[in-house]
Parts: structure tokens; sequence; C-alpha cells
């Protein structure tokens, strides 16, 4: 099965999530190709479905003052927040025709980071109770999902070269006390966010069963997926 690596350079949550639920559309019924849109983000918070006020230490008026948006969605977990400088993959993919169940999928996903970051030497792991990846205690990787009519949509976030600051103002995840790093403070020379990015597509691709792919921008997708249309 070929998969479309569409990317969108830095755009804002709500847009790459109009484009996440266009691809999901397409692939829901019909024989479309899976997509995997790689996207930085302005500074936003996500709240997921388990979400609740006190996993956010700060108000939301002073948010909307420092230019932080705040999105509420329906993929699984808590608050977690996104910037530029990490790096985020949304693979829209038939988890039927792939052969993979939730768990198998979950799983694809945290395997891939930690693969990643193995190839800088970082040995990075799961944890026992949360989604996503640590190194060294610290949550370097986060995984929030929701799959709908067998489809996928959300998924990952690797911290490159981020800021981490915006962490300080939630309970990331929802886990008390938990703290979070990001590659560039855990290795000795700049990191390179797309070198980061073509190492992630290969280990995703390898774990979710994507033999083949290709990558393309925004409008070389529309193209293809609406034969020139708009």
């Amino acid at each position: 099965m070929h998969a479309c690596i569409v990317e969108l350079g830095q755009m804002p949550y709500g847009e790459a999530l109009a484009w996440q639920k266009t691809a999901h559309g397409l692939l829901v019924g019909n024989d479309a190709d899976p997509v995997l849109f790689c996207v930085e983000h302005p500074e936003v918070l996500t709240l997921g479905k388990h979400a609740t006020d006190v996993d956010l230490l700060v108000s939301p008026e002073s948010l909307q003052q420092s230019g932080v948006t705040l999105e509420q969605v329906e993929r699984g977990g808590k608050i977690t927040a996104h910037m530029p400088g990490q790096l985020v993959v949304y693979p829209i993919l038939p988890l039927t025709q792939l052969g993979l169940s939730v768990r198998q999928y979950i799983c694809g996903l945290e395997s891939a980071m930690i693969a990643t970051l193995a190839a800088f030497s970082l040995r990075a792991n799961r944890h026992p109770e949360h989604p996503g990846v640590w190194w060294e205690g610290k949550k370097i990787g986060a995984v929030g999902v929701r799959i709908q009519n067998r489809v996928s949509l959300h998924g990952i976030s690797l911290n490159v070269n981020n800021s981490l600051g915006l962490f300080h103002k939630i309970i990331p995840c929802g886990i008390k006390g938990s703290a979070v790093c990001n590659m560039a403070a855990a290795l000795p020379s700049d990191v390179d966010i797309q070198k980061v990015k073509h190492l992630l597509i290969r280990e995703l691709a390898a774990e979710l069963r994507l033999p083949t792919y290709t990558y393309m921008n925004l409008q070389e997708w529309r193209e293809r997926v609406y034969k020139g249309g708009t």
C-alpha cells in the first residue's frame, strides 16, 4: 500500500486538523491512499477527551494574551502542547486494510519514535502506564490518537529543538510530576529537524506496514486526490 507523506510546513492547528478530517473522509469507504501529514504548529494547547481544568496551570486569558491558542479535540488523552521545533506527524491510515489492531498501531507509533531517537544514540523507552516515549525519565515523544470507522486520526509529536516553556503552563498529558525534554538538550550538537523527520517517516513506514511512500506538498496531494480539482 503506497502512502503520501504530505509536508504542511508550519500551519495553525485548526487548519491542519481540517486537512486530517478531509483525508479521513476520503479513506472511509473509498480506495484512497494513506496519508501522513508532517507539520509544525504555532504555540497551541490541545485538550483531549479526558482533559480537565486542573491540567491547565494558568488562565485561558493569560494564554490568549501571549498568543497561545486552546483547542478542544476528540483524540484520547488529556492536555499537551505544540510549538515550532516540535515534529508532529498525523497518520491517516486504514487500520483494517493494513492488518493493524489499535494496540499494534499505538505500539508502532512508539516504536518508530524510539528507533528514530536510537539513531541519535538516545536510548528511549515506553512508560509502563502511559502512552508515549521517555528518555532518562523525561517525556520526549507523545501519542494521542482517535480511531473512527477503523481509520486513524491525530498522531504523535516528537520534541526536537522546540522551546519547552509552554509545557510549564500545563500538567503534560495529565501526569503530575512528569518532566518534558527535547532532543536538542540531550545532544551535544544542533539537531536538524529535517533529518529527524526523514528518519521518523522511514521508521513509521516500517512499523505501520507501508512499503512505499512519496513526499509531496499540500498542493501536490490535493491535485493527486482530486485529479486537478480544488
